[in-house]
């Protein structure tokens, strides 16, 4: 076909203009990793990185209630639409549990991954947790 220009594929769904809000170029995916009663989120972004996503001041759930009415918050506001669960078989058992029944349907993904306590610190970033997860969940 001499004579016709080659478009690049747009990367990602097309806007419809419908939306109530504007866009905000996230993915609308969060991961919730999970260890021993300790509850960390991340949100995945347009090229693959995880950047924490705070509990207020703190960087871990300070309690299950907290992290469960946090997500329903979040979630009213559209924070995210999909959830992955990371962690042990029991620890994914955990977070299922404390996770309110409205969310279920937000989680698309189980991934069982021991993940060490020791990265659960309330110090903001969490590079470990952050780079294993990323590792995990490539693709």
């Amino acid at each position: 076909m001499a004579g016709c220009d080659i478009l690049p594929y747009p990367r990602g769904k097309a806007c419809s203009g419908q939306c109530m809000s504007p866009c905000t170029g996230r993915t609308g995916l969060w991961v919730v990793a999970a260890s021993s009663g300790k509850i960390a989120r991340f949100e995945k972004s347009d090229e693959g990185a995880y950047s924490l996503v705070p509990f207020a001041k703190d960087s871990v759930a300070p309690s299950a209630e907290y992290f469960a009415k946090s997500m329903m918050a979040d979630h009213g506001a559209h924070a995210f639409e999909r959830m992955v669960l990371v962690g042990s078989q029991s620890d994914i058992a955990w977070a299922r549990a404390v996770l309110p029944a409205e969310l279920a349907a937000c989680v698309m993904a189980e991934v069982e991954y021991p993940l060490p306590t020791k990265w659960f610190q309330n110090n903001g970033v969490m590079p470990e947790l952050s780079g294993a997860l990323a590792h995990v969940l490539q693709g």
